[in-house]
């Protein structure tokens, strides 16, 4: 996942993550109704890895679609420490909070909208 072949032995999943990524990527430049919303949760200043891969996730994602503002959003959720750096990020959502309290918010939020809403 994090592109580290000396550490992790599992090529096979690295190459299909590689390949979901490049595949969504391809979704979104194609098609402008197809969203997608990274939802980092819990990952604080112990796990910069994850983090770092979000980010360059994000950063490609929106380099490659059509339109990267409504088309792809990043929300990071964290009780201690949501900021932290945010190197190539446009614009994340971030959330203080517990993950399941954003989740729950985030649900109720979801649930009031019109079901042609997605």
């Amino acid at each position: 996942m994090f592109r580290d072949h000396h550490w992790i032995p599992h090529r096979e999943a690295e190459s299909r993550y590689v390949l979901w990524e490049a595949q969504m990527e391809q979704t979104l430049a194609s098609d402008t109704e197809a969203k997608l919303v990274v939802l980092e949760i819990g990952c604080g200043r112990n796990v910069p890895s994850v983090r770092q891969e979000m980010a360059m996730v994000v950063h490609d994602t929106k380099a490659r679609c059509a339109d990267p503002q409504t088309q792809v959003a990043y929300v990071r959720m964290n009780v201690e420490d949501p900021v932290a750096r945010l190197d190539r990020v446009a614009s994340p959502v971030l959330l203080q909070s517990r993950a399941l309290d954003a989740l729950t918010a985030i649900d109720a939020i979801r649930s009031r909208r019109p079901s042609n809403v997605s």
